[in-house]
């Protein structure tokens, strides 16, 4: 009888173990989706202040300095959004990501990557008028561009 309750036992505590992987798995695949989501977040908003800068559309200085406010609530949850440690080298099967090891692996260069895109969105949403605004956005697109460029795997 006791044989039995010690399989048992260990059936349970493997059943158990497996339920919590699965959890983990689910809980990065969601981590790696909102992570996602702010960052395609602050694209929408960079496509839309280029436009802005271009003389394209209807948008004002007025929805450049919104847009670019929302870019810096944005960069300022960036770091947070990465904590899950799951990267292209490591993500389990289903879950497509571009983030590298390095922002693990160089997390003080991430985070200031990630502080400098907080700063230069600060001043962009400070523009007086439209030139300063233009030299602004040539700042968050740098500073986008920096941390990409060590940061995230290239798009084949």
């Amino acid at each position: 009888m006791a044989g039995v309750k010690g399989i048992f036992a260990g059936v349970a505590a493997v059943a158990l173990i497996s339920i919590g992987f699965a959890a983990s798995a689910q809980d990065g695949a969601q981590s790696v989706k909102d992570r996602q989501a702010l960052m395609k977040g602050i694209a929408a908003n960079n496509k839309a202040i280029a436009a802005i800068v271009k003389g394209e559309g209807s948008e004002t200085l007025d929805d450049l300095k919104r847009r670019a406010g929302e870019i810096n609530a944005a960069a300022a949850k960036v770091p947070a959004a990465f904590t899950a440690g799951l990267h292209v080298e490591n993500a389990p099967a289903g879950v497509e990501t571009t983030a590298l090891p390095a922002i693990w692996t160089e997390r003080a260069k991430f985070d200031e990557a990630s502080k400098a895109l907080e700063e230069a969105s600060a001043k962009l949403a400070a523009s007086a008028d439209m030139d300063a605004a233009k030299a602004g956005f040539g700042a968050v697109g740098k500073s986008c561009g920096g941390c990409h460029n060590t940061f995230r795997q290239k798009k084949s």
